[in-house]
């Protein structure tokens, strides 16, 4: 009679050999590609938010520094936020280095929420990839 055998974690992939924490990790570090505005506004918006908040939220409670604590929030979301950002840029059909946009004051942001969060991206596939599936939640 044979042991069965004990796998401590799921496995990885499914049949297909498809993993989805590949899909995650490449939505959130990864500045190639596209993303549709359901993306944007659930991992780029709302997502980066409650993750800013949480950190911040805990940093506080461990007694770190107010100032200390919103800046490591601040560094924890802005790669994501940037690789996420770019995404939507590239669904546009524009350049990532249209996130320097933020960098203008109030006009900036605004600029950024209106075209990457309610425009649509430009229809067929573009210069930075097919058109975009949402397919992580």
């Amino acid at each position: 009679m044979s042991m069965p055998e004990f796998a401590p974690f799921p496995p990885r992939s499914d049949e297909s050999g498809h993993d989805p924490e590949d899909d995650l990790r490449r939505l959130l570090f990864s500045f190639r590609g596209r993303i549709a505005r359901r993306t944007f506004w659930l991992y780029g918006v709302f997502g980066v938010m409650l993750v800013q908040f949480l950190s911040y939220a805990f940093l506080e409670i461990a007694g770190v520094a107010e100032g200390l604590a919103d800046t490591l929030g601040t560094l924890l979301i802005a790669w994501p936020s940037m690789a996420l950002t770019a995404k939507r840029w590239h669904d546009r059909n524009k350049s990532a280095w249209w996130l320097l946009m933020v960098i203008i004051p109030v006009i900036g942001l605004a600029w950024t929420l209106i075209e990457c969060g309610l425009l649509r991206g430009s229809a067929g596939e573009n210069r930075y990839g097919a058109v975009p599936v949402h397919h992580l939640g």
